[in-house]
Order: structure tokens, then C-alpha cells, then sequence
């Protein structure tokens, strides 16, 4: 069993309070539960308004599912007009 732990840094475009960020984090978080099956919250920086760190899990009993899904959360993120992606890092244990 391989577990990967998965970390997002974003910028907020158009973000000018907590409520906007809480918009546009919740449609992330949705999206990436919904499509990639992973585990993912918020967890740092919940009190500034631009500014968005998210992390997610996944097992499997394969690392190149394990990177094939960082993959694809990357290249979402990419494709966000909402968002910039500052910083993503994933590590298998």
C-alpha cells in the first residue's frame, strides 16, 4: 500500500474576502473529491483571502496511479482561470 500526499499552493484571482475564497475552494475541493477520488481540504492560510493551500491524499497499491493523478490535478489546476498555481509538491510513503 502506497499512500500519496499531495500539496497545492494558489494564488486567488478575484478573491476580496473570505466568502469569495470560500466560493472558489469549495468548487475545488468538489471537483477534485468528484473526478480524482481523492481526500483533500484546506489546511493553511484559512485567514488570507487570496490565498489558498490545499492538500490531498490517495492510496493505492501502485505509484504510478499515485503519479498519474498528481498529474492530472496539476494540469486542472493549470487549466483554472480563477486560480495560479504558486507551488505543488507530492510525496509517497
Amino acid at each position: 500500500m502506497i499512500v500519496g500526499i499531495y500539496l497545492f499552493q494558489l494564488r486567488l484571482f478575484h478573491s476580496y474576502s473570505l466568502k469569495d475564497k470560500r466560493a472558489i475552494r469549495m468548487s475545488i475541493l468538489s471537483n477534485l473529491r468528484r473526478i480524482y477520488k481523492v481526500s483533500a481540504a484546506e489546511v493553511d492560510a484559512q485567514q488570507m483571502h487570496n490565498f489558498l493551500v490545499i492538500g490531498a491524499s490517495l492510496v493505492s497499491s501502485d505509484a504510478l496511479i499515485l503519479r498519474k493523478t498528481y498529474d492530472e490535478i496539476l494540469r486542472y489546476m493549470d487549466e483554472r482561470c480563477d486560480v495560479e498555481l504558486i507551488n505543488a509538491t507530492m510525496e509517497l510513503v
